[in-house]
Parts: C-alpha cells; structure tokens; sequence
C-alpha cells in the first residue's frame, strides 16, 4: 500500500540534525523542516558551499526577539544575549542529495534527495550576530511563497518551546510522581489544553490594545475565577 505524506509538519532544531531520523522521516513521507547543525556532504560537495553559490531566491522581514541573560555559563556562551530588531533578510534555496556518512549503519539510505533553504542576514546590526539558518525540509521550494512557509514553519519553533515551557513550568507536567505510562498520558492529556491556555492568554496580555477576559476565556472559567478565593 502507498503511504500518504503526512499532514504534519515537524518542526526541529539544530539537536535534531542526525543522519538517522532524517532517513526515517523521509522513508515514511513525513513533512519536516529541521535546522542544520554539521555540514554535510552532497553529491555536488558540502552544503555550505553550494549554498553560497546559490542565488538570492528573495528577501523578507522578520521581527527576532530579544534574547535574556541564559543562566547556566555554556549556554550564555553558546547563545549570546540579544537585543529585538527587525532583520533583513536573504532567502536561498536549492534541491540537494544528501550522502549517507561513513560512521551510521549501511541499511540506512545512501543518499537523501532533500531541499536546503538558507537564510541570511547580510547586513546585521553592529555587534550582532547575523541570522543564519540552514534548513533541511521536505516543504516545496518553487516559488517564494514556498519559501516564506518555510522560514515561517521554522520561525514557529519558538512558539512550540514556549507551549512546552507552559507545559512543564505553568502545569508542573515533569514534577507529577505517576507510577506508569497510561497515568502519564491521561495527565498529558488534561494538562495539554490547559499548557495552550496559559500561552493564549499571556500571548493576548502582552498585545498592545487591550482585550475582554470573555475573548480567551469561556463564561464557565470566567465563573470559576470570580468564585476562587485567592490568597
């Protein structure tokens, strides 16, 4: 039986990029856009050097978000602290055949037909790093919508982190002592609409005009937290 694409779009940072699921995502027709961390071999030769060489396919604006002090010492220096701006930004693309490397099993497949889509910051702001994502999707490339919906697709990776963070901080998920896996789940499954609630109405709270309680939160909750004796 023909297996259908899946209409899931999976969306995954540079920890991701390992020879192995990529092989498995594309073998089952999954939909990814996955940042690239090594620079991997092609037919033609490195990734990084066949983008270099591809031509500037179109260019955008995208707001970058401040980034805070990291509290732990590796990270501060992995991820530098930023300020917000607005980057220009150049977006190439390219269809490529990834090799398969020397150190993974030799039943994976020798070489993925994959799209890579750059996009660069050519002229950032004195004292900041410059934008610069490689991304390995599955995600057409034709036109430049194609490519905005990728960029968008991996610019909603902050989004999902910040769903998680709602998840395992706002819903204390990680901190609940369950004995096996169908208990973990049912929790999951309680806490997961509750994780999009609490990001909907801090997302709402920091819009600048201001909204009705009733636009976010139904009348039921609206009770709820009239009658809760606060402390």
């Amino acid at each position: 039986m023909k297996t259908l694409p899946s209409a899931v779009l999976h969306v995954m940072d540079r920890e991701a990029d390992f020879y192995e699921l990529l092989d498995f995502l594309t073998s089952h027709r999954h939909r990814f856009v996955v940042r690239l961390r090594f620079d991997r071999a092609t037919d033609k030769g490195f990734i990084s050097t066949e983008m270099n060489r591809a031509p500037v396919r179109c260019t955008r604006t995208a707001e970058i978000s401040a980034r805070p002090i990291a509290k732990q010492p590796g990270k501060a220096r992995e991820h530098p602290t930023r300020a917000a701006r607005v980057a220009q930004l150049e977006v190439r693309a390219m269809a490529l055949s990834i090799q398969r490397p020397s150190h993974v099993s030799k039943q994976l497949a020798e070489h993925l037909a994959i799209h890579v889509v750059r996009v660069l910051e050519p002229n950032p702001p004195e004292g900041c790093e410059a934008v610069d994502w490689l991304l390995l999707t599955t995600e057409p490339i034709e036109t430049d919508e194609d490519l905005s919906n990728v960029v968008e697709g991996y610019r909603a990776r902050w989004v999902i982190e910040e769903y998680f963070k709602s998840l395992k901080t706002g819903c204390a998920f990680e901190k609940r002592q369950l004995e096996n896996r169908a208990a973990v789940l049912n929790a999951l499954a309680l806490y997961a609409p509750i994780a999009w609630r609490l990001l909907l109405l801090r997302s709402q709270a920091r819009e600048p005009q201001q909204r009705l309680a009733s636009d976010v939160l139904t009348q039921l909750q609206l009770r709820i937290l009239r009658n809760h004796q606060w402390s």
